[in-house]
């Protein structure tokens, strides 16, 4: 099995009010459809060269666009859950994911601003100010 969503989603929500497991369910399922997405981009890329495309996850299915026909995506869509359910949990990243470029680039800021502060705080003080 992929993902048990419903065990998953059952032991994370114990204790929660209603919308925030409605909040949950959400995501997880964002997070899965994602997840696909990327497995069903990376088997495209196995049977297109130069594949141009991308993609969309929301949480009723996902969306792929780029030079493919449909039954190259049905194929690919097919093929990525065969082969997630295989373990192959890989696919589930892509190293062109716009998510994870913003993600890095966020993090990186953060700390940068982070490092900029501690280091201004230790820079060398004049005497003549002290």
């Amino acid at each position: 099995m992929l993902y048990d969503f419903e065990m998953h989603t059952s032991t994370l929500a114990e204790g929660m009010a209603d919308s925030e497991q409605i909040s949950v369910n959400v995501i997880e399922r964002i997070r899965r459809n994602h997840a696909l997405e990327h497995a069903t981009l990376h088997m495209l890329a196995t049977r297109i060269e130069n594949l141009r495309g991308g993609g969309y996850a929301a949480p009723t299915g996902y969306y792929v666009y780029g030079n493919a026909d449909i039954e190259q995506i049905a194929w690919a869509a097919n093929e990525a859950i065969r082969r997630m359910n295989e373990g192959q949990t890989r696919l589930a990243v892509h190293p062109g994911c716009g998510t994870n470029l913003a993600t890095t680039g966020v993090l990186t800021g953060i700390l940068a601003f982070i490092g900029g502060n501690l280091f201004r705080r230790a820079r060398w003080q004049d005497p003549s100010r002290a």
